[in-house]
């Protein structure tokens, strides 16, 4: 792959570590605001509470979960092997890529 197309991905990648870096870190003090404070006496209520903290780690986990693989896609750009389908090693079409840059597999390895 050309340096300036892997150049391209790179800054796509770094772009999105920092934005889910900051979505991670909402989501982390959000969380910690939450827990601090004690549930409601009302059982409505803490159920309420209970519920958003839940949807709170859900997406905080699903969010640092992206951020390992766009760190992943970051180091294998460092290590000279971004492209490469981690299944078959076959390079990765630049059209996946481009959709999904932090991409470990081939179309035909991811299915």
């Amino acid at each position: 792959m050309e340096n300036q197309k892997l150049e391209v991905y790179k800054a796509a990648l770094e772009s999105k570590r920092g934005e889910l870096s900051s979505r991670v870190e909402a989501l982390n003090a959000d969380k910690n605001r939450e827990h601090k404070g004690a549930l409601s006496a009302d059982s409505e209520d803490r159920a309420q509470e209970i519920e958003n903290n839940e949807v709170v780690d859900s997406l905080e986990n699903l969010e640092s979960g992206e951020l390992v693989l766009v760190n992943s896609a970051l180091k294998r750009i460092e290590e000279g092997n971004f492209g490469n389908c981690a299944e078959c090693g076959e390079a990765i079409k630049e059209s996946r890529l481009d959709a999904v840059p932090y991409a470990l597999n081939c179309v035909n390895c991811a299915k």
